[in-house]
């Protein structure tokens, strides 16, 4: 509804007619003024004037006279002062409330936490202690070692919540500590407080868990015994003793250690951890083993040298029985070979290779001599091995044969067996230990067994079980890289009966022995051991040794070929020629 309607409805009395003309007038005025369309017209002072109009609706004009139409359109009338117009109604905005920076409502139930100021000035430390304590509504026990001023420029205040964690700081740094238990926290020097211990999982990346963990108990029971055993009086003596109770335990499964102890005692165990959990280097040790049997009429020798190059044109030669000259001094190579040539089936190999009978063996350094007429080498094993330093290796190369332990007989007259399986063959153990200058320390155990055949008369072999003879030596032996050592020189002596006769004649007694001849031979085994470490220090020498080993083995194999081409031709042009 517009400002001239309300008039007009209410120009019922004369009152109406005079306020209309007094508009009128007014309008007249302001139509002959120009209009400021940056600044809006003031209301009057002293009446309570309506909100301008919206500058889209022009104000109507009263009905009985004429008014003229103001210029600017945008620009509402100004009301007369002293007439009270109703405010225009707003349908889509009500009018807003004034804003005012007043304090937020607390919430029902919400609380507010209290602020306290800890300033304080050479204040005793107990007298300190009993303010947290009503602040927290805790409950402490104060030891009598507990003395000192306290003293903080806090001008700031805090909440309560924050108090305890002020005050274990500044018991710290006084030298004091706290203790939690169930009702009471105990207010106790540092020196008397139990260590605080944490579970820490450390993975180990070279040594093994469980020997890991077993060397880490130890170490710290024996630093627990030497605790108790030390008197509490004198000087302190070197070393470190752990604060706390240490616990150390291996997980296979990941290889790794759990340790629970105080952050002062696994910073202890760490430094040892990692000293220990290092990049073992490695041994290669290959090994010959052969017996070489002979007649009661041959001649064996075997001569064990150690080759080293002394500079490029002479060698070194150590041990052996070499009569021309004495062995251990320098040789040119021209030397060494007339030395190696005076021997009658003799095949050189000071490097790398050594042949007996037509067959040929790798090894280092090793130099066999066999001379006899009627000689058989054999053999056994050429075992190759890759262990760490200070790690026990095995080999085993045999049957698992069963074995008569006892004997016995059931209620019912049956004889029971008890039987025992046991390993027959070859057995190589050795422990390596890498010394200083290239050496290698070797513990070895070898051990050769095997099942007899020829038992003797009236031994049942179904009922007693068989019989087995064994070959072993036990040594300790230090050599150099990629030098060999041999160790043996068993031997063993069987004597064999043979008897030769003729069917029906041979067996006549007396007369019998004209058809038939009885023959005894003594056989002489010796075993021989050639041992070849090589230290491996990284991957790269590794790789180059398996290579080089690959590439000995193709050519052995290589040569074996062609040593079977030929005989079968050999064969073949014997069986053309034969009529």
């Amino acid at each position: 509804m517009t400002t001239a309607n309300t008039l007009a409805k209410r120009g019922a009395g004369r009152r109406g007619w005079l306020l209309a003309a007094a508009l009128g007038v007014a309008l007249t005025a302001l139509a002959a003024q120009p209009v400021q369309s940056a600044e809006p017209p003031q209301p009057v002072r002293g009446a309570e004037l309506p909100k301008p109009v919206q500058p889209a609706e022009p104000p109507q004009p009263v009905r009985g006279a004429e008014l003229p139409k103001p210029v600017q359109s945008a620009e509402p009338p100004q009301p007369v002062r002293g007439a009270e117009l109703p405010k225009p109604v707003q349908s889509a905005e009500p009018p807003q409330p004034v804003r005012a920076d007043l304090p937020k409502p607390i919430r029902a139930g919400e609380p507010t936490e209290q602020m306290v100021t800890m300033d304080f000035n050479q204040v005793d430390l107990p007298t300190f202690v009993k303010f947290v304590s009503e602040l927290t509504k805790q409950n402490f026990a104060i030891d009598e070692r507990v003395k000192g001023k306290v003293t903080i420029y806090a001008p700031k205040r805090i909440p309560v919540s924050h108090v305890y964690s002020v005050f274990e700081q500044v018991l710290e740094l006084k030298g004091f500590g706290l203790v939690e238990s169930e009702n009471v926290v105990q207010v106790l020097p540092l020196t008397d407080m139990p260590p605080i211990r944490d579970i820490q999982v450390y993975y180990l990346q070279n040594a093994n868990a469980d020997e890991m963990s077993k060397v880490l108990t130890g170490i710290v029971s024996r630093s627990v015994q030497s605790a108790v055993r030390r008197p509490r009086t004198g000087a302190a003596t070197g070393g470190q003793e752990f604060e706390g109770v240490v616990q150390v335990l291996a997980d296979p499964a990941t290889n790794a250690l759990i340790i629970t102890a105080s952050p002062k005692d696994y910073k202890m165990l760490r430094e040892v951890i990692d000293k220990l959990d290092i990049k073992r280097r490695q041994v290669y040790v290959e090994a010959v083993v052969m017996e070489v049997s002979v007649g009661n009429s041959a001649d064996v020798g075997v001569e064990a040298f150690a080759i080293e190059p002394f500079d490029a044109n002479r060698y070194t030669v150590f041990g052996g029985s070499i009569t021309s000259g004495n062995a251990g001094g320098l040789l040119t190579p021209d030397a060494l070979a007339k030395r190696v040539s005076s021997f009658s089936g003799l095949s050189f190999g000071a490097v790398r290779q050594f042949t007996i009978g037509g067959q040929d063996f790798f090894s280092v350094g090793g130099l066999i001599q066999a001379v006899a007429g009627n000689s058989d080498v054999n053999v056994l094993s050429t075992p190759q091995i890759l262990t760490s330093d200070n790690q026990k290796a095995e080999i085993v190369v045999g049957d698992n044969v069963p074995i008569i332990t006892s004997q016995g007989l059931s209620s019912g007259g049956n004889v029971s067996n008890t039987i025992e399986r046991q390993d027959i063959g070859i057995t190589l153990r050795l422990t390596p230990q890498i010394l200083e200058s290239n050496l290698v320390k070797l513990d070895l155990f070898q051990e050769i067994s095997n099942v007899r055949t020829d038992a003797p008369s009236g031994f049942d072999i179904n009922t007693q079980g068989v019989i087995t003879s064994k070959k072993s030596a036990t040594t300790t032996v230090i050599v150099k890289d990629k030098q060999t050592v041999v160790v043996g020189g068993l031997m063993s002596e069987s004597t064999r009966n043979t008897i030769k006769k003729v069917p029906l004649l041979g067996d006549i007694p007396v007369l019998g022995w004209l058809f038939k001849s009885r023959s005894q031979a003594t056989e002489k085994r010796n075993l021989l051991i050639f041992l070849t470490p090589h230290l491996i220090r990284d991957p790269d020498e590794l790789f180059a040794l398996q290579q080089a080993k690959s590439s000995e083995m193709i050519g052995f194999i290589n040569q074996q070929h062609v040593k079977d081409k030929a005989s079968r031709l050999k064969f073949l042009e014997q069986a053309i020629n034969t009529p």
